[in-house]
């Protein structure tokens, strides 16, 4: 895999927000990271203030984004590829849903507090949307991730058409540049045909995920084709939540008491 950047505007280093071991020991064991709880708006329309997004204990952990690249399997997968930083648009084409982060003013993609879209608009479709967690807790970090991921597509007067829609999540190496899929699949709209309302569900239960200091977690769709004439998309509604387990080792320190003390932190 390629080694990965984040740019706001122009090419530049990954922008991670590391944690001192301080800051690291306010996370216990259970502690529960969910992005759509911990959402708050951005501070500026059209700047990358506020992202990443903040947990629960202040670390900016919910980083926006959007990147280019091509289908799962490719030789160029699209969540591999160097990202762009997000900006806030505090009413994204005023639909109301309280501000997204965008990769401008009225552009695609969007994503919203508990949803991102991929529009596949033949002017829009190459600008595709991810969202990251960065690891607040330091080397050795255990997390398991759980919930589910629901595709739908949609478009003009709602009426979504088939398109063959890529779902990823995948585990960014900070150290190596390197990533990996930790769930992938390519979704089919159950009705082979235009039509409104078509979203297929998909559980996600994903155990026991080592990471160090500086390391991602990344969540995405990417429809595969594009279309001309009225808009289509698809949408992904990330329902999962990402947790705090013991690492390896620490089941004696938690016997002894451990947990009970730790637990007075969980959010």
């Amino acid at each position: 895999m390629k080694r990965r950047c984040v740019i706001a505007l122009s090419c530049a280093p990954v922008v991670l927000v590391l944690v001192s071991p301080v800051q690291a020991q306010q996370y216990a064991p259970g502690y529960e990271w969910n992005r759509s709880a911990n959402w708050v708006a951005g501070t500026t329309p059209g700047s990358t203030a506020g992202n990443p997004q903040p947990d629960g204990e202040g670390a900016g952990v919910w980083q926006y984004e959007w990147v280019e690249g091509g289908a799962l399997g490719s030789t160029n997968e699209w969540f591999a590829q160097p990202s762009n930083l997000m900006v806030w648009d505090d009413n994204w084409w005023n639909i109301g849903s309280g501000g997204a982060w965008v990769n401008g003013d009225e552009l695609n993609p969007p994503i919203f507090n508990n949803r991102m879209t991929h529009n596949l608009h033949d002017t829009s479709s190459s600008a595709i949307p991810m969202v990251r967690w960065i690891n607040p807790v330091g080397n050795g970090t255990v997390i398991d991730i759980a919930g589910v991921l629901n595709v739908t597509w949609s478009g003009h007067e709602f009426f979504g058409v088939p398109v063959a829609t890529d779902v990823v999540i995948a585990h960014n190496d900070f150290s190596s540049g390197t990533t990996s899929i930790l769930y992938g699949g390519t979704l089919l709209k159950p009705n082979p045909f235009p039509s409104i309302g078509d979203t297929v569900s998909v559980p996600i239960s994903i155990n026991g995920v080592v990471m160090d200091e500086g390391d991602s977690i990344l969540i995405s769709l990417r429809g595969q084709r594009d279309f001309a004439g009225d808009g289509r998309w698809v949408i992904l509604e990330d329902s999962i939540s990402i947790t705090l387990i013991p690492a390896p080792g620490s089941a004696a320190l938690l016997g002894m008491g451990g947990l009970i003390a730790l637990r007075r932190r969980r959010r």
